[in-house]
């Protein structure tokens, strides 16, 4: 699973359509910005593409060091049970929220209050909901035909972790979990050189459709609890600030947006993906005098250290000129907020350490592969959003590193499989 391809796909794709959608920017954005933003882009490919020629192994694993992803699988299931009771308890008992809140109200209570200790542990041990279903095709490879139970307890874990993040709005749970769980799925077949059969392909296009209607629909609720007409939303929302539609997409919405509301959030979810690299030129035209060296894209680590007191649990944004929350600026924005002129370097050796422990994903090692799957998703965002600055990226791709430990099995080794590695 070469995620450097993926990332190559992703921004060539992104960059057709950004040639195609009918939006234009609010804002006259330099030449030499984007040219910026494609340079990091590619500094970011390069480093992948390095972590992956340095990590790779020569050898097969020791027996001492064999993976069972039977067993990883299930206490992956139990941990991610425990995890998201945890979520509930700190949500719903500590947190105050209530069953009967709207999306609004829900954020609302969580914005005004602190996690507890109960609901880091849920935050944590949560995040391997992201990998039940992907393991239990694993194992299913790996130990034959597996009975209907334990195909519907990874399901009903992940639809459970994933109606979670719904329930405050969230759609980047969602899409870190398709699009891992889909990584997963391809990579393993195409590893057993099994072929993708029709049925499995018409899934993955539900799948994908579901998403989108998914998305279209929150958003739509979100403005009808704001009060907000949608059609209005195109033109002030936070994300049309940097991009609006062009006038003959204008002109189609107002003939067809009254009788299809859909068509036109439909729209919004066009700024919704594409708004980011307009919103980062721009930002990269105020040259900034403040940056925070680290601490939003590796926030995770801080806020754990934190917590412990070694250090502050939480960077002030605000005061940063020419910074917004609530926007998308790509994968490359809080980067470059980090680390400026030094954006370069950074985003090399960011992803040269994120394709060192990827290149270890074979069938002989399979403990690699929900870290690898989750690389995939940051991949095919990162045109979009950073996942590595949303609880949604960072909190998964944390938990994968302890997948090894969780499968490791030493008196019994695993079979041996084919150790040709599947693009």
């Amino acid at each position: 699973m070469r995620a450097y391809l993926y990332l190559i796909w992703s921004l060539a794709a992104f960059g057709v359509g950004l040639l195609l959608v009918p939006l234009e920017s609010n804002f006259e954005i330099a030449v030499s910005t984007a040219l910026q933003w494609t340079l990091l882009a590619t500094m970011s490919v390069a480093g992948l593409a390095m972590g992956y020629a340095l990590g790779r192994p020569s050898s097969a694993p020791r027996s001492a060091d064999t993976f069972s992803v039977g067993q990883a699988s299930v206490r992956v299931n139990w941990l991610a049970l425990i995890g998201l009771t945890c979520t509930l308890i700190d949500r719903y008992l500590l947190r105050g929220v209530a069953l009967d809140f709207d999306l609004i109200s829900v954020h609302d209570v969580l914005e005004s209050t602190q996690p507890s200790v109960v609901g880091l542990i849920g935050a944590v041990l949560g995040a391997f909901s992201c990998f039940t279903l992907s393991l239990t095709v694993a194992r299913s490879q790996v130990e034959g035909a597996l009975g209907r139970r334990a195909w519907l307890t990874s399901a009903a874990i992940q639809l459970i972790y994933v109606g979670i993040s719904l329930g405050i709005g969230s759609r980047s749970t969602l899409l870190v979990s398709v699009i891992s769980t889909m990584f997963s799925v391809i990579w393993l077949r195409r590893a057993m050189r099994q072929p993708m059969q029709l049925g499995l392909w018409a899934v993955t296009l539900t799948a994908i459709a579901g998403v989108a209607v998914i998305s279209a629909a929150l958003m739509l609720e979100r403005l009808e609890q704001m009060g907000l007409d949608p059609f209005l939303s195109i033109e002030v929302s936070a994300y049309a600030y940097a991009v609006r539609p062009t006038p003959a997409a204008l002109a189609w919405l107002n003939t067809h947006g009254e009788s299809a509301p859909l068509w036109v959030v439909a729209f919004g979810l066009l700024q919704y993906v594409f708004h980011g690299i307009y919103e980062f030129c721009i930002l990269a035209q105020q040259q900034l005098m403040t940056h925070t060296y680290g601490a939003v894209t590796f926030w995770l680590p801080l806020k754990l250290l934190g917590i412990v007191g070694l250090g502050d649990q939480a960077t002030g944004l605000d005061s940063i000129p020419g910074w917004r929350e609530g926007i998308f600026t790509t994968f490359l924005g809080p980067l470059y907020l980090d680390f400026g002129a030094w954006t370069f370097l950074a985003s090399f050796l960011l992803f040269l350490a994120l394709g060192l422990p990827a290149a270890h994903l074979r069938m002989d090692r399979l403990a690699m592969l929900p870290y690898c799957s989750v690389l995939c998703s940051l991949c095919v965002l990162y045109p979009i959003v950073n996942l590595l600055g949303s609880a949604s990226g960072a909190y998964p791709l944390v938990a994968s590193l302890f997948l090894p430990l969780l499968g490791r099995r030493r008196s019994h080794p695993a079979p041996r499989f084919s150790s040709r590695e599947a693009t």
